[in-house]
């Protein structure tokens, strides 16, 4: 989904969280100016009636409950794009970002116990219950600066009412492992007794800290929770009043106090270790402990795939375009690549990297990057050939099988890829490359995936995380592909029951576990473990971000958190100590100078009427903006989960961007940042003309062209045509067959043939320019004809025209074509980039380098001068 600037009249400051279903802003309401948490369902979503239903349901709830402990909301409303949204309470510090690293604490057990009571008791009045009571939805007002979990004068508001029900109805069968009821997690009817067993669960979490076996509790409460948390809703107490009762005095006589003595001790020894430590380590040959916090010079920012070896772990530190290594010998750095989002050890140690933004696997041997598969530019092709010369298309994951065997989540291609250690031929083993959610039960190679982005090695065969189709499937060691996990809902439950039966969210990452397992990174801020059985569990939860997991051969587990950037190790379901440091803001540089930004992989540029100059940030999902009367950059808009942003124009004001991977164009209001589809329904396909363009199909659009008369021209890539949106909106065909070829009907574009073309400009007289790239040609289209204006010119990969000229890109030189002569080189790239024209003269887009410049013609020669972004290092 997109980070909007306003939602309805709220004003967006940052995003706080996302999850599965929704996303939570923090906003501010300029009327009553006050800031409020603004919650709005998510972009893919929006279709489901279902979903739409139940975060309306949720709204209205809460706004049924009138009670200072249940979050409030002030607002409901549906955005032009049809995503509800629903405005409430800003809350800052949940119970379970107190508990994190605590002593257990009797007194403020006691204290969250009543407070949460309370906050039941009105939810009960209304016939309804919660389903979903644990810490991280339970959120702590402080009043002074006391450091106690709860402290005596706080209040607590309880939110996320995304589960509630109607008391007697039968559960969904979700909820979170450890406060979830069993009779709720097999799907029985539910009553105020089962909120009864969470708020036990919470109130024991508190009482007992980290420690699930505490040497003491007060005896009084030690049974109320007993009691509370009994298998048979027949042996709880019937009401929250009642419990609270069993509870009263609990705390009396001190006991509270003498565990937070025991705590101070605890503490004081802690500091003593780490003394000693500290000492120890600064002593020649003693390796630092793993209780050091490592920081890497610049932090990490959005880190993805993490694996280890031996006590060596590597991390993808995506957004540094680097790998860093760390062990009990401190850190390492290895550069050359770019976006790279997945590591994996070969047996022999070798490290293996998927340099996404590259399109290639590369292995580091002593130091040096050496190709392994891919890296002959975006696309697909080589099966059966050596893989160092086929063609991935932005490969999210990799692992390697018992056999040598290399795997590779050729996300773009949809297909899973192997690579032979005996020959070093690839091969597809998975995925015909068509957008689809198919095939279980058949050969693997004629199956559909969605957004395949990890495979692991497991069981003789290969898992595949699918990402949109909420889904973990698995190929058997004879080629068959089945279910393995997720029933496709993008919600997270089902623990104890067959994985295949559970609901999984958005899976993103997987990684071998003890025993067997399978472990799989659950959006919902979970990680799931699959035994050999096919049972499912959650080993660890309440996670924010989670990117990527890896098991330690001493046992360890280790997880990439984009959301902070930090390399954390879990030691239990909530126990986790941060070991590799990173930075939530990274080197993005929203405010300041433009030139110093970080740009990743931008993909087009285009100035607006105003004098702005847009980029399309595709690495970060982003549209940045840079005044013409300022050198700062912003972000004026995010596209998130919705892939590559190929291309971007402006039109009537506003943004149009090319999603080849959602196959679709859509409209981005820069005033707001809420996106709106412009052509294209989402699904892959070549139909729809005649009709109305969302309704539409198209088959990864890579670029967009606005026209003087309002019309978007569209390259329908992989139906190798262009198509034309008219000002009604009405999508109709503009030039090819839909057919691949070359045949040339000059009086009759529709009927000309275009092969594999990748871009299309629009020159002030109305003239369109049409890159055929496979044909190695350049079209011009005027007054119904079509014609050659170009041949024989061999990767064309972007254009842009003038009143004098046209300008082509090809993979290493940008040509000026006018009627004066022949094409002439002004700029010796080396590499694709991507052109505009502005006011100022050409705009050149360097996605490796992650830069944006203008072509400025001097006296004797033609020169790039910065505008945006810092270089990076690793172009190849």
């Amino acid at each position: 989904m997109l980070i909007p600037d306003r939602i309805g009249r709220y004003r967006i400051i940052r995003l706080k969280g996302t999850g599965a279903a929704s996303s939570v802003f923090e906003a501010h309401d300029p009327l009553l100016d006050v800031t409020v948490a603004v919650k709005v369902l998510a972009d893919h979503l929006i279709r489901r009636e279902d979903m739409v239903s139940a975060f309306l349901r949720e709204a209205r709830l809460l706004r049924s409950i009138e009670d200072p402990r249940v979050v409030a909301v002030h607002d409901i409303g549906v955005l032009d794009t049809g995503q509800p949204f629903m405005v409430m309470d800003l809350l800052d510090q949940s119970l379970a970002d107190g508990l994190v690293g605590a002593a257990g604490d009797v007194d403020s057990a006691v204290r969250v116990a009543r407070e949460l009571g309370a906050a039941l008791q009105a939810v009960h009045s209304r016939g309804l219950v919660h389903l979903d009571v644990k810490p991280a939805n339970v959120f702590v007002q402080r009043c002074d600066d006391d450091d106690s979990i709860f402290p005596e004068g706080a209040s607590l508001v309880l939110g996320d009412f995304g589960l509630a029900s109607q008391a007697g109805e039968a559960a969904a069968g979700l909820g979170t492992r450890g406060y979830m009821s069993p009779e709720q997690g097999r799907g029985e009817s539910v009553d105020a007794r089962a909120d009864l067993y969470a708020l036990a669960a919470v109130v024991r979490r508190v009482a007992c800290g980290a420690d699930d076996d505490p040497p003491r509790l007060p005896k009084k409460l030690e049974m109320a929770l007993q009691r509370a948390r009994a298998d048979d809703p027949g042996g709880r107490p019937n009401t929250v009043a009642e419990f609270l009762s069993l509870i009263d005095g609990a705390s009396d006589g001190g006991s509270g106090t003498r565990r937070r003595r025991v705590a101070a001790a605890a503490v004081a020894a802690v500091v003593l270790v780490a003394l000693v430590g500290i000492l120890l380590a600064v002593l020649p040959g003693d390796p630092p402990t793993r209780e050091a916090v490592l920081v890497p010079d610049p932090p990490l920012f959005g880190p993805n795939g993490i694996s280890s070896f031996g006590s060596t772990v590597a991390v993808a530190d995506t957004e540094n375009h680097r790998v860093v290594l760390f062990d009990g010998d401190g850190l390492s750095y290895i550069d050359g690549f770019r976006s790279p989002t997945d590591v994996a050890f070969e047996p022999s140690g070798r490290l293996l990297v998927a340099d996404t933004g590259n399109h290639r696997i590369v292995a580091v041997e002593q130091g040096a990057v050496v190709a392994v598969a891919g890296g002959s530019g975006s696309g697909f092709g080589g099966d059966g050939g050596p893989a160092e010369q086929a063609m991935l298309d932005s490969p999210r994951g990799i692992d390697v099988a018992p056999d040598g065997s290399l795997l590779i989540a050729d996300t773009g291609n949809r297909r899973v890829r192997a690579v032979d250690p005996r020959t070093g031929q690839i091969s597809t083993i998975a995925g015909t490359g068509l957008a689809a959610d198919s095939g279980d039960g058949s050969a693997a190679v004629g199956a559909g995936f969605l957004q395949p982005v990890d495979v692991a090695a497991w069981r003789g065969g290969v898992a595949v995380a699918d990402n949109q189709a909420n889904r973990v499937r698995w190929i058997d060691p004879g080629g068959v592909i089945e279910p393995l996990a997720g029933n496709g809902s993008p919600t997270s439950g089902g623990d104890g029951g067959l994985a295949t039966e559970a609901a999984i969210a958005a899976p993103s990452a997987l990684g071998a576990g003890a025993g067997g397992s399978l472990l799989v990174v659950d959006s919902s801020g979970a990680i799931r473990s699959i035994e050999p059985s096919g049972v499912i569990s959650t080993v660890a939860e309440e996670i924010d971000g989670v990117n990527g997991l890896t098991q330690a051969a001493d046992g360890a587990l280790f997880v990439t958190l984009g959301s902070s950037g930090d390399v954390v190790e879990l030691s239990g379901p909530t126990d986790r100590r941060v070991v590799l440091e990173g930075d939530p803001s990274g080197p993005i540089g929203d405010g300041a100078a433009a030139q110093l930004a970080s740009l990743s992989s931008p993909s087009a540029a285009a100035v607006t009427a105003q004098g702005a100059l847009l980029i399309a940030d595709s690495g970060h999902w982003a549209i940045r903006s840079i005044e013409p009367t300022d050198t700062t950059i912003s972000t004026v808009a995010r596209v998130v989960g919705l892939g590559l942003i190929a291309d971007l124009d402006i039109w009537n004001g506003r943004a149009v961007v090319a999603l080849p991977d959602a196959h679709q164009v859509a409209v981005v209001d820069l005033a707001i940042g809420i996106r709106s589809p412009l052509a294209g329904s989402g699904r892959s396909g070549d139909r729809g003309d005649g009709a109305l363009a969302p309704e539409a199909l198209l088959r990864r659009p890579v670029a967009v062209a606005v026209g003087a008369a309002g019309e978007i021209y569209v390259v329908d890539a992989e139906s190798h045509r262009v198509r034309v949106v008219d000002p009604s909106g009405v999508i109709s065909a503009f030039v090819g067959t839909g057919q691949p070829g070359s045949a040339i009907a000059t009086d009759d574009p529709q009927s000309s043939e275009l092969l594999g073309p990748t871009d299309v400009a629009v020159g002030p007289d109305g003239t369109v320019w049409v890159a055929d790239a496979g044909n190695d040609r350049v079209l011009r289209v005027s007054g119904g004809s079509v014609e050659v204006y170009l041949a024989d010119v061999e990767g064309i990969v972007s254009l842009a025209a003038d009143s004098s000229a046209l300008y082509v890109a090809t993979s290493g030189e940008v040509l000026r074509v006018d009627q004066a002569g022949p094409p002439i080189t002004v700029v010796d790239t080396g590499r694709p980039v991507s052109l505009a024209i502005s006011p100022d003269g050409l705009l050149v887009v360097d996605p490796c380098a992650g830069t944006v410049s203008l072509l400025e013609a001097a006296a004797s020669t033609e020169q790039l001068r910065p505008l945006a972004g810092r270089a990076i290092r690793s172009c190849s």
